[in-house]
C-alpha cells in the first residue's frame, strides 16, 4: 500500500511541475541558447502567440534592410523592386491582338501588349515603380510619309500612356540616355524608351517581310526579311559598274532604334553566258551602285551558274535599305540573269 501511495504522489508532483514550466497564454516564450527573443528556448521555434493571434517579427538593427523575394530591394512605398533589366513584360506591335504577329501588317496605331507577364517599371522622379499592363495601350503614328518616330511610355496621373516623338530626317529630336542602366529620354527619366517606327509613303506604319518598320527595344524576336527579283529572265551587255538588279528597286527596308540590332542577309541569282566571262552579285547598304556584301557571289564559267552573297551587320539607328546589285567584270555581248532573291533576318 505504501508503494502505491508513493507512486501516486510522484505522478501528481511531476504533473504540477510541468504546468508551472509552461509559458502563460499571451506571454513571450523563454529565450533558449539558440533562440531569438520571443522564441522557445528548448526548440528554437516561435514562441506563443500574442493577443492578436500573430507572432511579432523580430526587431532589426537600423543598419539592416529586409530584402524581398529573390533579393529585391524595398521601394519607397514599401513594395519591392526587382531587377529592371528583366522586368519589362511588354512588346510593341501593329496588331491590336497579337504581340508577336508574323504575318505582314500595316496600321496607323502602335500597340503595347503584355508579353510573358504584364509588369513593367516606370520612374516617378523618386523611384522605379511597378506598373501592370492589363489591356493593350495604343498611340497614333505620325500622319506623314517616310517619317521615323520614337515611342515612349510614362505614367500620367497614375496611368501609363504611350507617346510619340518624331525624328528630323534620320536624326532624333529627343536624344536618348541611360539612367540607372535603363534607356530613357535624356533629362527626363520618367519617359521610358520602348522602340522606333517609320511610316511608309502612304503615312502608315508597316511590319512586313519587305519593310520592317517597327523595332522593339525590349523582347525582340527574329523577323524575316525577303524580296524576290523580277520574274523570268533579263539580259544585259557589259556592266562595268554595280547596278540594281535589272535596274529595279529590289530591296528590303528597315528602321532601327539602337545599335545592338543584328541583321543577316543572303542573296542568290542565276546567270548564264556563252563564253567563260566573270559576273558578280552583291548587296548594297543604302546604295544601289556599290556592294557592301561580306561575301559576293561570283561566276567565271560558261553556262548557267548560281551566285550567292552574304551580308551581316549591326545597323546604326535610323532608316536603312539593302539592295541587290549585279556587275559583269569583262566585256560581253549578252548576259542572261534570272531568279534573284534576297532573304534574311533581323533581331
Amino acid at each position: 500500500m505504501k508503494v502505491i501511495l508513493a507512486i501516486v504522489a510522484l505522478t501528481f508532483f511531476v504533473h504540477c511541475t510541468k504546468k508551472e514550466l509552461l509559458p502563460s497564454q499571451g506571454g513571450a516564450g523563454d529565450q533558449g541558447s539558440s533562440g531569438l527573443p520571443g522564441t522557445n528556448g528548448n526548440t528554437g521555434e516561435a514562441g506563443a502567440q500574442g493577443p492578436g493571434g500573430e507572432t511579432a517579427p523580430p526587431t532589426l538593427p537600423s543598419n539592416v534592410v529586409l530584402l524581398g523575394p529573390n533579393g529585391s530591394l524595398p521601394a519607397v512605398d514599401g513594395s519591392f523592386l526587382s531587377n529592371t533589366g528583366t522586368s519589362f513584360n511588354a512588346r510593341l506591335s501593329l496588331s491590336s491582338t497579337d504581340p508577336t504577329v508574323m504575318s505582314d501588317v500595316t496600321g496607323n496605331s502602335v500597340y503595347l501588349h503584355a508579353y510573358r507577364g504584364n509588369r513593367i517599371l516606370l520612374f516617378d522622379n523618386l523611384a522605379w515603380k511597378p506598373v501592370f499592363i492589363n489591356d493593350p495601350l495604343s498611340v497614333i503614328v505620325p500622319n506623314s510619309p517616310n517619317q521615323n518616330f520614337d515611342i515612349f511610355i510614362q505614367a500620367s496621373g497614375g496611368s501609363p500612356q504611350l507617346e510619340v516623338s518624331q525624328w528630323s530626317g534620320n536624326s532624333r529630336t529627343v536624344p536618348l540616355a541611360f539612367f540607372q542602366g535603363v534607356l530613357v529620354a535624356q533629362n527626363n527619366p520618367s519617359k521610358l524608351y520602348l522602340g522606333t517606327g517609320r511610316t511608309t509613303v502612304s503615312g502608315l506604319c508597316e511590319d512586313s517581310e519587305k519593310k520592317r518598320f517597327l523595332w522593339n527595344y525590349y523582347n525582340r524576336i527574329p523577323k524575316k526579311l525577303k524580296v524576290d527579283g523580277p520574274a523570268g529572265y533579263w539580259n544585259s551587255g557589259t556592266l562595268p559598274n554595280w547596278r540594281p538588279i535589272n535596274g529595279q528597286e529590289v530591296r528590303v527596308e528597315i528602321v532601327v532604334g539602337w545599335g545592338d540590332t543584328s541583321l543577316e542577309l543572303h542573296a542568290s541569282e542565276l546567270t548564264s553566258v556563252a563564253d567563260p566571262l566573270c559576273r558578280a552579285l552583291g548587296i548594297g547598304e543604302d546604295s544601289s551602285t556599290t556592294s557592301n556584301a561580306d561575301i559576293s557571289g561570283y561566276a567565271g564559267v560558261a553556262g548557267w551558274v548560281q551566285m550567292k552573297g552574304m551580308l551581316r551587320r549591326a545597323p546604326s539607328p535610323g532608316y536603312h535599305y539593302y539592295q541587290g546589285v549585279e556587275i559583269s567584270c569583262t566585256s560581253a555581248t549578252s548576259i542572261t540573269w534570272s531568279g534573284f532573291a534576297l532573304v534574311g533576318t533581323i533581331q
